[in-house]
């Protein structure tokens, strides 16, 4: 399922982080479709909403954040982390979305919140590391199920 197929009914009360590259967008790509906007809008009525990535692009990182109205979690470190939240006031109702088992899925267990894999979003112009990564990520994925 992706992003934008998300079942939103039981999603209400919660602090949401959400992954960019991969869960909302492809990488590097620019803005989400219509139909991923659509449901931030939704999880933003019921929900605490921020974006992060691992992603340098620090500027495009906003850039997608200012676009879809969410705060994004500007931080020197990198998911898994459990610093990337010192700032926030978290309680337990914490729900991390993303494409990666590696970085998200590890993220979330640190931090004791639930996580939701979605598929991912790819594109041609995807860097060969990123295609790496992916191959690795399913390979864990299909281990631990």
């Amino acid at each position: 399922m992706f992003f934008d197929q998300l079942n939103l009914k039981k999603i209400k009360n919660k602090i949401i982080i959400v992954d960019i590259d991969g869960t909302l967008v492809a990488e590097n790509d620019g803005f989400p479709k219509a139909s991923v906007c659509k449901v931030i809008d939704q999880l933003k009525k019921n929900n605490q909403l921020y974006i992060f990535s691992n992603n340098k692009n620090y500027k495009r990182n906003i850039r997608i954040a200012k676009k879809i109205n969410i705060e994004y979690l500007k931080t020197d470190y990198h998911k898994p982390s459990k610093k990337i939240i010192e700032n926030l006031s978290i309680s337990n109702n914490l729900i991390i979305i993303g494409d990666k088992i590696l970085t998200d899925g590890l993220f979330a267990r640190h931090i004791g919140a639930t996580f939701i894999k979605v598929e991912r979003y790819k594109s041609k112009k995807d860097r060969l590391i990123t295609k790496i990564i992916y191959r690795l990520d399913d390979l864990c994925q299909y281990l631990l199920s």
